[in-house]
């Protein structure tokens, strides 16, 4: 309970006030208290100090007096066991007593209506009232929990911005701080760039041959046959007939058509008698010379001989060398181009090394096929050949080495060929989030996103709570609602009862991020219209000064109703009945007489006589004290004073 104002200076009309100095001092304060005063003695000024008193320490700031010649400071004695002195200096209370419930003209005013219509703000602000100090406390930890998300949101898109400068557009800030540094991303950039490449070259690609393959060191002849012609002899032939036969040949000087001219003798010839003269022949000599030189065995190896001759002679390896080694130089520029696209290793080189060796191989096997020529009967060595053909198959191993490479290789590019067309946008999108990533360990950037990640983590936990005790509060709110919508409608019975208030709920308008209150305000049935700018059927028009006091006498009584800690509460009212006629006045009267029983501490401020002496026979027939007091002014200050009961 309060006990006395202490004292009271700078405040309002009360420039000097002294509990202990006053005239005549007053009395402490009872639990039923009626404090008269006319219109601006200072009955106004002590209902905002007790709202002030609250917890609004700004709210007595407007009350500061004109006359600034003392300081504002308020000093209140209450019966509280600790800390009993409530002091105002300085601009701030040094405590808050929050258990009062005050009726006046700002209630009105800030909770119901500004006398002409209800408003939005009004409906914000009895959202509160109807919800009382559980559902308040809920509402404010919901705005609390809010609050710190839209907090941590700034932090989280100012850090995401430090970010993005780095990492542009590669992720979104979020999947970028899940992400852990890749110890390979080095090497996939770089085929990312050269998938890239690929693209942007992919016509080129399409266009590009593949590599050719090396043709081989071919040699004109048969390696068993030549051996068997060099190593062929004819034991049965005379080289000394051979030689009579060339020179018989020589002797007929016929342009190289003697050796034909003599055959066809020779197979013509009967009897040993000349075919061309009819001569006997000496068969002893020349029959015995031509029998061995035309013999089967020697013609056929003077035929294979010659057409080893001409194959040997028609041979051009230096030739053959320099297409291999055009192939080579050709497939070296290609493999330039193709080894941006194609990962299989290959290497090319020049054979024009082994050049000299082949040429010299080949140019003894050629002597000893000349050789063989000029003495066909005798066998030759092969060591030549065999030294050939070692030349060739080391030259054709390299080279059967190198198509192999060349085919795998040429696999590589078909691949390649044969890929889908790739899409540059989602490459180089690619290549900027690996680009991304290779700055994911950088110090800034390890910092940056573990801020996120803390804060984005408690956002979720937030918003988890709010969530729940946002579920909390609907449940608090549909029970409350409920409740105070039959509380006010049981009120506006006694002191409206053509008046009811319906559909009583909360919601958001418009694109209000703070809950209103929504309801039907009905006259005999009829809706009143609370749109703004109606004109038919509205408060201001359709409801009296002294229905629009019932109205809002209905919602604080329905408050205090429901208030669970009632018993502990201080209610002041100041002048409630404005425009009430004598059945309201009666019938308030009589709700003041049941809440005084209830409450901690009751005051009626009024400036209203009949009202007064009202109150005090109502309170004296129910045998309960009553305190007295009225509103003085000593010609300087306005003073509290004992009140004669007599009027």
């Amino acid at each position: 309970m309060i006990k006395h104002f202490k004292k009271i200076t700078g405040t309002g009309k009360y420039l000097q006030f002294n509990h202990t100095s006053s005239e005549s001092k007053t009395k402490d304060f009872g639990k039923i208290n009626l404090i008269y005063g006319n219109n601006g003695s200072g009955k106004t000024t002590l209902a905002l100090l007790l709202r002030s008193l609250q917890g609004n320490d700004e709210l007595l700031q407007r009350k500061r007096s004109f006359d600034r010649s003392v300081p504002q400071e308020v000093s209140i004695i209450t019966d509280q066991l600790q800390d009993p002195n409530f002091e105002y200096d300085k601009g701030k209370w040094n405590q808050h007593l929050s258990d009062i419930e005050i009726f006046d003209v700002h209630f009105i005013n800030d909770n119901i209506h500004t006398g002409l219509e209800i408003q939005n703000e009004h409906k914000k602000n009895l959202f509160e009232v109807i919800l009382g100090k559980q559902g308040v406390q809920l509402k404010e930890e919901i705005a609390v929990l809010k609050e710190r998300i839209s907090k941590g949101n700034k932090v989280i898109r100012e850090t995401g911005k430090l970010i993005e400068a780095h990492i542009g557009q590669a992720f979104t800030v979020t999947e970028y701080c899940d992400l852990e540094y890749d110890e390979d991303v080095e090497e996939k950039i770089k085929w990312k760039e050269q998938e890239i490449e690929t693209a942007s070259n992919i016509e080129t690609i399409q266009k590009k041959p593949l590599l050719q393959q090396l043709p081989l060191i071919v040699l004109p002849y048969e390696k068993m046959d030549v051996e068997s012609i060099l190593q062929q002899s004819i034991d049965n032939i005379s080289d000394d007939f051979l030689q009579q036969f060339e020179d018989h040949k020589n002797h007929l000087n016929m342009q190289g058509e003697a050796e034909e001219w003599i055959q066809e003798g020779f197979n013509a010839m009967q009897n040993e008698t000349c075919p061309f003269c009819a001569q006997t022949v000496d068969s002893s000599k020349i029959i015995a010379v031509y029998q061995q030189y035309f013999n089967e065995e020697y013609r056929g190896l003077l035929e294979k001989i010659s057409r080893l001759e001409r194959a040997v002679e028609s041979a051009n390896l230096e030739a053959n060398l320099f297409e291999i080694e055009n192939k080579i130089s050709s497939n070296l520029l290609l493999i330039d181009f193709w080894k941006k696209y194609v990962t299989a290793p290959i290497n090319l080189q020049s054979v024009l090394d082994k050049k000299e060796n082949l040429l010299n191989a080949f140019e003894k096997v050629k002597k000893v096929v000349e050789k063989k020529s000029k003495n066909p009967i005798h066998s030759q060595s092969i060591e030549t050949l065999e030294l050939l053909d070692k030349q060739v198959v080391d030259i054709n191993d390299t080279l059967n080495g190198f198509n192999e490479k060349i085919s795998f290789f040429n696999e590589g590019i078909e691949t390649v060929k044969a890929a889908e067309t790739p899409q540059m946008e989602k490459l180089q999108q690619e290549h900027q989030q690996l680009l991304a990533i290779q700055k994911r360990n950088l110090p800034e950037i390890v910092e940056s996103c573990n801020n996120i990640n803390t804060y984005s983590a408690a956002i979720t936990r937030f918003r988890q709570t709010m969530k729940d005790k946002q579920a909390e509060l609907d449940i608090f709110k549909q029970v409350v609602f409920t409740s105070f919508g039959n509380k006010v409608n049981e009120f506006l019975k006694i002191f409206a009862p053509y008046l009811q208030l319906k559909n009583l709920d909360s919601g958001y308008i418009g694109s209000s991020t703070n809950p209103m209150v929504k309801f039907g305000l009905y006259v005999n049935g009829n809706a009143l219209n609370q749109k703004k700018n109606a004109v038919e059927s509205t408060i201001k028009y359709s409801l009296s000064e002294g229905d629009k006091s019932a109205f809002a006498l209905s919602f604080f009584m329905a408050k205090l109703e429901l208030d669970k800690n009632l018993e502990n509460k201080i209610i002041v009212l100041d002048d409630p009945i404005s425009s009430f006629d004598n059945h309201r006045k009666k019938a308030m009267l009589e709700q003041l007489k049941k809440l005084s029983s209830k409450v901690n501490q009751l005051f009626l401020l009024t400036h209203d006589k009949g009202l007064a002496n009202d109150f005090i026979k109502k309170i004296k027939s129910e045998k309960l004290e009553i305190h007295c007091y009225d509103i003085g002014f000593d010609g300087k200050s306005a003073e509290i004073l004992n009140l004669d009961i007599d009027f």
